[in-house]
């Protein structure tokens, strides 16, 4: 019998169809790492909108304890440990910042008072959090004890500011008491600020804010804006000039006042004018300074209205904020005139 067409027996059936199992399953097998080991580079080498990592981009472990979580802001507050880079050179000295989280499920179970190990990764501006891990104390006490620890040292809504002088860019010494009768828009930046979603994020911020001000008849003349930088030895009058001209942060007209102003100081005045917002920022050895970020709005007779803790806000929401603040005034004003009225008429009843 021609061998070509000699039936296979049943003994090579078996070994022909356990063999095509087997091969089966191995290029299976491989597919399926091929794909894992695609999924696992692209998840590794993406940033935090999902597009691919540039070569610049750096990384590094970051170990602390979460003090606040703001799914709203997709913000997390951590008080962290010192960063040092592969070399054992510290990048970061300990302090507390808000951070972004690569994954955002972690929104949704991340909480105050947790212990947090990451991955600082910081690209073209950008930084965020990945490869996160937590733990969570047995007690529920410490969680608390780090959120008000936190809301201690910062100035709460109605709190009344104590006067500060400071230089502004035109070299002219500043008060707080000089905004009286005008609601402040207060933030920190520096001018070498490398970080796009930093301190040029608060200015571009501002730069919109003044703009709908500008726009705005009912705020023009009734609320102002100012930038402090927290780098006063290279911050001088001159630098905050040029850095205003960028923002089209104009000088004072007849005409136009200026709404929005710069200011620095000595190294001791900006380190109190800090202090009473609870900002923090370090120095470092290449000239950068690494820091928070903190945003405050201040009513017409130095109290504070709101604090923006990170850089999640927006211009239209401290837009929104000023205006429930004139819109709240108003009504006060009304009920205060008209309780004032009815007492007038009151004195004159019993007068006659």
């Amino acid at each position: 019998m021609n061998t070509l067409t000699k039936p296979f027996s049943i003994h090579q059936f078996d070994k022909f169809t356990s063999f095509f199992r087997t091969y089966k399953f191995a290029h299976l097998a491989l597919a399926s790492l091929s794909f894992l080991i695609i999924g696992l580079c692209f998840s590794a080498c993406t940033n935090e909108s999902g597009a691919p990592l540039s070569s610049e981009a750096r990384r590094y472990k970051l170990t602390g304890k979460v003090l606040n979580a703001d799914k709203s802001r997709r913000r997390v507050q951590v008080a962290h440990d010192p960063i040092s880079d592969n070399q054992g050179e510290t990048y970061m000295e300990a302090m507390t910042m808000d951070f972004a989280l690569h994954d955002e499920a972690l929104y949704e179970e991340i909480k105050s008072g947790d212990e947090i190990n990451a991955t600082l990764v910081i690209d073209k501006g950008r930084s965020y959090l990945d490869e996160v891990s937590l733990s969570r104390p047995m007690s529920g006490d410490s969680a608390a004890t780090a959120t008000r620890a936190a809301a201690l040292i910062e100035p709460q809504p109605g709190t009344s500011l104590p006067n500060f002088t400071l230089i502004n860019q035109d070299g002219k010494n500043i008060q707080l008491a000089d905004y009286k009768n005008r609601v402040l828009l207060l933030t920190f930046i520096y001018t070498r600020c490398p970080l796009p979603d930093y301190c040029p994020l608060m200015s571009e911020n501002f730069a919109a804010i003044k703009k709908t001000i500008a726009a705005r008849p009912d705020l023009r003349d009734r609320v102002r804006l100012l930038s402090i930088t927290f780098d006063p030895l290279y911050d001088t009058p001159a630098v905050l000039r040029e850095y205003a001209a960028r923002y089209d942060a104009q000088a004072p007209t007849s005409s136009s006042p200026r709404t929005w102003e710069f200011a620095t100081g000595t190294p001791a005045q900006i380190s109190d004018v800090a202090k009473l917002f609870n900002l923090s920022y370090t120095p470092t050895a290449d000239g950068t300074i690494n820091h928070s970020l903190k945003t405050a709005l201040i009513d017409e007779y130095g109290k504070l209205i709101k604090l923006y803790r990170d850089n999640g806000w927006t211009p239209q929401e401290v837009t929104r904020d000023i205006e429930r603040h004139f819109t709240s005034n108003n009504a006060s004003n009304t009920d205060s005139n008209a309780a004032s009225n009815k007492a007038s008429d009151s004195v004159s009843d019993v007068r006659r």
